[in-house]
C-alpha cells in the first residue's frame, strides 16, 4: 500500500532555474481572525498528477470549514520548470503563454490547466476559487466551464481567466508561480501536492492536514477551535462513488465536446472525450460564452 502511494505522488526534478521575479500572491484572510492569530496554509501542487487531484478534493471540504483560522495560498505549478527551449514552441510571439518557455510533467495540457488555475486566483481569493479548481482537477472539464459554474460572476470571471492566459499577464502569473514554487519555497518541495503549515512542510503527512492546523492554531494562541477540530481525526474524504455526469459544449472550432466521466484509467482521470464536427457555432449555448481557452 505504501509503494503505490509513493508511486502515485508526483516527484520534482533537480534544476538549475534561472531568476525569476516574484510578484506577491494574493492569499485570503478571513475577517473574523487577526492575521497574526491565522494559520498560515500553502498547497503546492500540479494538474494531472493523481495525488494532487485527490488531495485538492480533499481540500474543497476541508479549507471552508477551517475559514476562520487559515490564510490560504494555493501554487498550481507544481513540477513544472522553465526552458529556454520547448518542443511545443519556437517563440513565444506564436504559441500560447501555457507553452512558451516552460515545460510540465503531464505535457502542455497540464500546463494549460495549471495556467488557469493561476489566472483564476488573480481575480478570487484561494477560498473562493477552490469550488471551481476542485472542478477542473476532479472532472477535468474544460476551465471555463467550471469557473462559470463554480464561482461568483462565473460566466463574466470565465471570459477574465481566457483574457488572461493568452495575454502577457498570464505570463507574468506563470512566472511567479515559478518563483514562489522553485525559488521560494524553503525547504524545496520533494513531491506534489507539498502542503506547508505555518512554513513547516507536512511531508507524507499532508493528507492530515486539519490535525496540523487545529494544533498550530492552539500553538498561536487561538481560543475559538472551529467545529472540524473537534473530529479532526476523522475529516479525510476519499473520491468516493458519484453518478456520472454528461457535459455537451460548443467548441470555439465549430465542433461538439461531449464529456462523461467513466471508468477509463489515464492521465486525464476518470474522463472520456468524445469530439466530432458539428454545426458552425463559435458559443456554449449552455454558458452564453466563447469557449477561447
Amino acid at each position: 500500500k505504501q509503494a503505490v502511494a509513493v508511486m502515485m505522488r508526483c516527484f520534482s526534478l533537480v534544476l538549475l532555474l534561472p531568476f525569476v521575479a516574484t510578484v506577491p500572491v494574493a492569499v485570503w484572510n478571513p475577517k473574523d481572525t487577526a492575521a497574526d492569530v491565522a494559520v498560515d496554509v500553502r498547497v503546492y501542487f500540479e494538474s494531472l498528477c493523481p495525488s494532487s487531484r485527490e488531495f485538492i478534493y480533499q481540500l474543497s471540504s476541508q479549507a471552508p470549514k477551517l475559514e476562520p483560522i487559515i490564510s490560504l495560498s494555493i501554487f498550481p505549478y507544481g513540477n513544472a520548470h522553465p526552458s529556454a527551449e520547448n518542443a511545443t514552441c519556437t517563440s513565444c510571439s506564436t504559441c500560447n503563454v501555457w507553452e512558451c518557455n516552460v515545460t510540465c510533467q503531464h505535457g502542455p495540457q497540464e500546463c494549460k490547466l495549471n495556467l488557469a488555475q493561476a489566472c483564476l486566483l488573480e481575480y478570487l481569493p484561494a477560498l473562493r476559487a477552490l469550488p471551481a479548481i476542485q472542478c477542473i482537477e476532479r472532472l477535468i472539464f474544460p476551465p471555463q466551464w467550471c469557473i462559470a459554474h463554480h464561482a461568483p460572476d462565473g460566466v463574466n470571471l470565465a471570459l477574465q481567466v481566457g483574457k488572461c492566459m493568452r495575454s502577457p499577464i498570464g505570463k507574468t502569473v506563470q512566472d511567479r508561480m515559478a518563483t514562489d514554487t522553485l525559488q521560494l519555497l524553503n525547504p524545496p518541495k520533494q513531491f506534489v501536492p507539498w502542503v506547508t503549515v505555518d512554513g513547516l512542510p507536512l511531508v507524507d503527512d499532508y493528507k492530515n492536514l486539519v490535525p496540523a492546523v487545529c494544533q498550530a492554531y492552539k500553538n498561536r494562541g487561538g481560543m475559538s477551535l472551529p467545529e472540524i477540530c473537534a473530529n479532526a481525526a476523522m475529516v479525510e474524504k476519499s473520491w468516493g462513488t458519484e453518478p456520472q455526469i454528461s457535459v455537451e459544449i460548443k467548441g470555439f472550432r465549430n465542433e461538439t465536446i461531449i464529456y462523461t466521466r467513466c471508468r477509463v484509467l489515464k492521465v486525464l482521470g476518470e474522463v472520456c472525450v468524445e469530439v466530432f464536427i458539428s454545426s458552425p457555432t463559435t458559443t456554449a449555448q449552455s454558458l452564453g460564452i466563447v469557449l477561447d481557452f
